[in-house]
């Protein structure tokens, strides 16, 4: 695949900070004068142990977001380049557990212990409420329950085992589900399981420029993110080590009209984590290691407007988020 201009800036940030792809150690160097655009990598690490600062992450068109749900209170922070993490909403329920941007680029928040279950926006106002909402949100706005999904208004879907992912290609609402027959309901076609944990994260785009959404479901457990054609068919499997395909994003990052594919594997490398970035070949484009404990790629966002990791590291530690932004010329 050859980049276009700003899909090639934006692998130079990652490169720079992210070191060699070729699966040796990261070189860690810094970018000197006339490398080229100065890489745009921010990491943002919160201050309350335990809280789970990058559980959840999501870039959009108004901005980037991280959450830390597991603290005292739940927290959802913007991310501002200059000032670092401003709190957007403080509540309780779980709030943050999942965030997703809608199709203007608004912020969705997840919050399944808010009462019986939210969506809120940014504002901390219920967007969905009632019947458990919240475990998973998309663009819609849709969620996940317990038991399938909903947009609030009489849509949605049941499923046959307990959801665990959502995502939302164009009109098409796809729902993961790690244990049960299927591993996932893209529409009404069921996937048949075909590896442990299937279905724990999903995303859909479209890879190949045809105008139809590719889908990829990530089974953890087993090192796998299967690439299915919008009939369901396996056209690709990719592998790899660490919970490889706990998270998963899908993006048209240049502009081309075909989308790039971003999984999370967040207990490599002895629990430092990394996220892999493939082009719509599913070639891979680049590798981005985090720190020692980080779990980087527990949570991963991929947007035109740059990169989002979420890193909330193990026991102790506050967490944090790595934003790779991406520079024009």
């Amino acid at each position: 695949m050859q980049s276009s201009p700003h899909l090639a800036i934006l692998l130079l940030s990652l490169g720079a900070c992210a070191g060699r792809t070729d699966g040796g150690e990261s070189n860690d160097r810094d970018p000197t004068p006339g490398d080229g655009p100065e890489p745009v990598l921010l990491r943002l690490e919160g201050d309350v142990p335990d809280a789970g600062l990058g559980s959840a992450v999501a870039v959009g068109g108004a901005g980037a977001w991280a959450s830390a749900p597991h603290g005292p209170e739940a927290v959802v922070f913007l991310l501002d380049p200059d000032t670092g993490l401003i709190p957007q909403l403080t509540a309780g329920g779980r709030a943050g557990l999942a965030l997703a941007t809608d199709h203007t680029g608004s912020l969705l928040i997840g919050a399944p212990l808010l009462g019986d279950g939210a969506v809120l926006d940014r504002e901390g106002n219920a967007v969905l409420q009632g019947g458990g909402v919240g475990l998973g949100v998309g663009p819609g706005p849709v969620a996940l329950d317990a038991g399938g999904w909903t947009d609030g208004a009489g849509g949605g879907v049941r499923t046959g085992a307990r959801p665990s992912s959502i995502a939302v290609a164009g009109t098409q609402v796809a729902v993961g589900m790690a244990f049960g027959p299927d591993s996932a309901l893209i529409g009404t076609l069921a996937v048949p399981r075909e590896n442990p944990s299937e279905g724990f994260a999903i995303a859909g785009a479209d890879l190949n420029g045809d105008g139809v959404p590719e889908w990829a479901i990530g089974a953890p457990q087993a090192g796998l993110v299967r690439v299915l054609t919008s009939d369901g068919q396996t056209m690709a499997e990719l592998s790899g080590e660490g919970r490889f395909g706990a998270a998963l994003s899908m993006a048209d990052l240049d502009g081309d009209g075909r989308a790039e594919l971003l999984v999370g594997a967040p207990r490599a490398r002895s629990d430092a984590g990394e996220a892999v970035l493939y082009d719509g070949d599913l070639q891979e484009l680049q590798r981005f290691r985090g720190m020692p404990s980080d779990r980087l790629g527990t949570a991963v966002a991929l947007a035109p407007e740059g990169v989002l990791l979420g890193a909330p590291g193990g026991p102790g530690q506050p967490g944090a988020v790595v934003w790779i932004r991406e520079l024009r010329e």
